[in-house]
């Protein structure tokens, strides 16, 4: 899981590390968080944690970055919206145009 790298990775980075960062897009966001101020995108509803979160231990995306965030998640993906209902199938059914939303999202980020 990319996501849950990245979540991982800014725990270890310093202030000047994360400066440097333009943008961050999450797809299937096993570490979601109900309290998240990041972007959300997608059909999940926004307080749904992921997997991660759910059953190992929450983190924290750093403040600095959640307006830099976007992280995309459709309602019962079994990884970033486990629960009654949550199955495989959304998770491995991301479209062309709902990938391309995030790129363009991140492109705007780097480049407004």
């Amino acid at each position: 899981q990319g996501a849950l790298a990245i979540h991982l990775a800014l725990g270890q980075l310093t202030s000047a590390e994360i400066a440097q960062i333009s943008a961050i897009v999450l797809l299937d966001d096993p570490a979601k968080t109900g309290d998240g101020r990041e972007e959300r995108l997608g059909t999940a509803t926004g307080t749904a944690p992921g997997i991660y979160t759910k059953k190992v231990a929450k983190t924290q995306m750093p403040n600095e970055l959640s307006s830099r965030t976007v992280s995309w998640c459709n309602q019962f993906d079994i990884v970033c919206a486990p629960g009654i209902g949550s199955n495989s199938i959304p998770h491995t059914s991301y479209s062309d145009t709902e990938l391309a939303t995030l790129g363009r999202w991140a492109a705007d980020e780097i480049q407004p």
